[in-house]
């Protein structure tokens, strides 16, 4: 998640979510194209580092979806419910 660090800030490259209506906060998330969403955040407003999100399939096909690891997922949905 971290790109660059600073002194009060870091640099992070961010992933959009994949909204529906069935489940809108399913753990399903794509890096935007062709520009890539880098924006600084002060590091009290970062709530956990996250591992290499993990490439999802559609029918046996890569996907451009991912998704983080479920127990971070769980931890950062439960903080904005």
């Amino acid at each position: 998640m971290s790109v660059d660090e600073n002194v009060n800030d870091v640099e992070v490259d961010c992933m959009h979510s994949v909204r529906n209506r069935y489940d809108p906060f399913a753990n399903v998330f794509f890096w935007p194209q062709p520009v890539r969403d880098i924006c600084f955040y002060l590091f009290e407003h970062i709530i956990t580092l996250i591992a290499e999100p993990r490439q999802l399939s559609d029918r046996g096909r890569a996907s451009r979806h991912f998704s983080v690891e479920a127990n971070i997922w769980e931890e950062v949905k439960r903080r904005f419910n």
